[in-house]
């Protein structure tokens, strides 16, 4: 049977949790539930009880995502560590997901280049995981052939785009800086590397 776990608040940490941390009970249980909503165990396959009690499970699950984040892996998390917070909220959000409003976009020209680029909404999905009929979403990272790089939207391909390239028309285009450098680790990767960046760093990123 599928357990139902309480969604975490939306929270600011007031003390510090994790390895050598002063790990409040509250503070603990709120951030496990947090990282476990964002994916851990859904990416490693490694359980993260949500007791309250910084065990070496969650010690473990912070350093995972601080490596992701190419952040120090500590295993600690300060109140001061904003960026950790922030993309933990996005990944444990399902807000972002857009719903279906209405249908198939269509295009003026082009449509079946534009239809094999990606779906424009998705509905009903499990956490991080798109149904086989919509391999290819295209408001998420996503990679659609083993020629192809880490694509977003519809033919953003990083296969042949320098770090900077990424980082520079993702800012200009608004996105959060810790995402930007996140589809950053994207350059020049194809085949099996980008498939493996891709299911590990979607969740980040959204």
């Amino acid at each position: 049977m599928r357990s139902h776990r309480t969604k975490p608040h939306i929270f600011r940490l007031t003390s510090s949790v994790g390895a050598c941390g002063t790990n409040e009970v509250k503070e603990v249980k709120n951030l496990q539930l947090m990282l476990d909503a964002a994916g851990y165990t859904l990416s490693t396959g490694r359980p993260l009880p949500v007791t309250g009690r910084c065990s070496t499970d969650t010690i473990e699950a912070i350093r995972w995502y601080q490596s992701l984040l190419r952040m120090s892996p500590t295993g600690l998390v300060q109140p001061t560590d904003i960026w950790f917070m922030e993309a933990m909220r996005n990944a444990s959000s399902s807000e972002w997901r857009p719903k279906h409003s209405g249908g198939i976009l269509t295009v003026k020209e082009g449509q079946l280049t534009f239809d094999y680029e990606g779906a424009d909404y998705i509905t009903a999905v499990e956490p991080f995981r798109q149904p086989s009929r919509m391999p290819w979403f295209s408001r998420i990272l996503h990679h659609p052939t083993n020629n192809s790089g880490v694509t977003l939207g519809r033919g953003f391909d990083m296969k042949k785009r320098s770090a900077g390239e990424i980082l520079s028309i993702l800012r200009q285009a608004g996105i959060e800086e810790y995402k930007a450098q996140i589809c950053a680790l994207a350059s020049h990767l194809s085949g099996r590397e980008a498939d493996n960046l891709f299911i590990k760093r979607m969740i980040l990123t959204g």
